[in-house]
């Protein structure tokens, strides 16, 4: 993973199953379920090279409208011998036979605990 100075989520992909090939362009059939894998890079790193990380998510409509919007974020705590890198993230979303087809959009909120950094990042795909 590519360091970098200030925070940011890196490598950002969707596939078809947990650690499944990235597709190219991102496109679900209803009912499917979607799966998501990135990296969180440019954290900053406390005593006994703490990271504290979480992030959050929301799926979006063409319109901007909300319709999903996880309840609490995931997080990323701990201490280790050597200083991490990047944290490597998988989540999973499934999408309701009932979902309209059309373009959709996640919402990824990524916060440093420790180095008081937040992050935004957008990443499109298809209901077909």
């Amino acid at each position: 993973v590519q360091p970098s100075d200030t925070l940011v989520a890196r490598n950002f992909q969707f596939s078809r199953q947990e650690d499944g090939e990235s597709l190219p362009a991102p496109a679900y059939r209803r009912g499917e379920t979607l799966w998501a894998a990135f990296d969180i890079t440019g954290y900053k790193g406390g005593e006994k090279n703490q990271v504290w990380v979480d992030y959050g998510l929301a799926v979006v409509n063409a319109e901007g409208k909300v319709l999903f919007q996880q309840a609490e974020p995931a997080e990323e705590k701990g201490t280790s011998f050597y200083p991490r890198r990047y944290v490597h993230a998988v989540f999973s979303l499934n999408l309701e036979a009932g979902i309209a087809a059309g373009e959709y959009a996640i919402v990824l909120n990524v916060r440093d605990r420790v180095g008081n950094q937040a992050v935004e990042s957008r990443h499109r795909f298809t209901v077909e």
